[in-house]
């Protein structure tokens, strides 16, 4: 059993070979032989197998061609909102007349919340039409785009035209649909 021990410290003491750098323009050492434990533990290249080979799809599936509905949608959404937000910014630095402070202070507590519902609508009206613009000209998120879109109709910018180009923007990408990604 002592013999074995020993044995055993024998190999374990012995050094691995030394690892050589080989220029380009030398000729590479043989091989170390195959029963002698390599220095690391590196596979070599012909013992790798070769990658199992995938199938070539027979047919692609066919994709319909891109159009530019979702760019002209997404712009004319980013156009109804920038055209609410002028026209609110316009609304509120103008100051208010004798007849609308008189009106203010004669409206009741469920006017005044109705009012204020109403400008909150709007004013994220704006921010929705943005967001989906951005949204439909990267091709993104269709549902959101949508979503966006609808909540633009509130835009009500300039005699309406806001709340038109919401609708000619929502139209586009709605036909849009397999123009986009997700």
């Amino acid at each position: 059993m002592a013999d074995n021990s020993s044995d055993e410290d024998q190999k374990r003491r012995q050094t691995p070979p030394p690892v050589e750098f080989v220029r380009p323009s030398e000729a590479q050492g043989p091989a170390p032989p195959r029963d002698q434990p390599p220095a690391a533990w590196v596979p070599r290249p012909e013992e790798f197998g070769q990658p199992p080979q995938q199938p070539f799809p027979q047919a692609w599936p066919q994709v319909a061609p891109r159009t530019g509905r979702p760019i002209i949608g997404g712009v004319l959404l980013i156009l109804s909102g920038l055209l609410g937000m002028v026209s609110t910014y316009l609304i509120f630095i103008r100051p208010l007349a004798p007849s609308d402070v008189s009106a203010i202070q004669n409206m009741t507590a469920g006017d005044l919340t109705a009012n204020a519902l109403l400008v909150f609508a709007v004013v994220y009206a704006q921010a929705f039409a943005i967001l989906g613009g951005i949204m439909a000209i990267q091709r993104k998120n269709w549902k959101l785009a949508v979503v966006c879109g609808v909540a633009s109709l509130l835009n009500f910018g300039f005699f309406l035209i806001g709340t038109f180009l919401g609708l000619a923007g929502l139209i586009a990408i709605i036909t849009a649909r397999r123009d986009f990604i997700g």
